[in-house]
């Protein structure tokens, strides 16, 4: 949690910027992973909704696959490390080809 005291520190940032509490974070993927074990759910996150590889490498670490939306998320994905088998391609109107023609 960002703390008063550190108000200042993010007011002297260049901007824009982002702030990620770590510990809250990792915290929150753990209990995501123990709750998809609970019930037998496989957890993919969106590698467009965060593309900041140190997070992608502790969820990839915790179990938790990658879901891709286009040929250059999938080979972002493989750059972090996630192997094929923990990742899903979901794509709409584009054809299969096309899509992978930027990998």
């Amino acid at each position: 949690m960002l703390k008063i005291k550190e108000i200042d520190k993010v007011a002297q940032m260049h901007t824009p910027f982002w702030y990620c509490d770590v510990d809250l974070f990792k915290r929150t993927v753990d209990e995501a992973v123990r709750q998809g074990e609970k019930y037998g759910i496989r957890i993919h996150y969106s590698i467009k909704a965060n593309s900041e590889k140190r997070l992608l490498s502790y969820m990839r670490e915790k179990g938790i696959g990658a879901d891709c939306v286009s040929g250059n998320e999938v080979a972002y994905a493989l750059d972090c490390g996630f192997s094929p088998e923990t990742m899903v391609f979901l794509f709409s109107a584009l054809s299969f080809l096309k899509i992978f023609n930027n990998v």
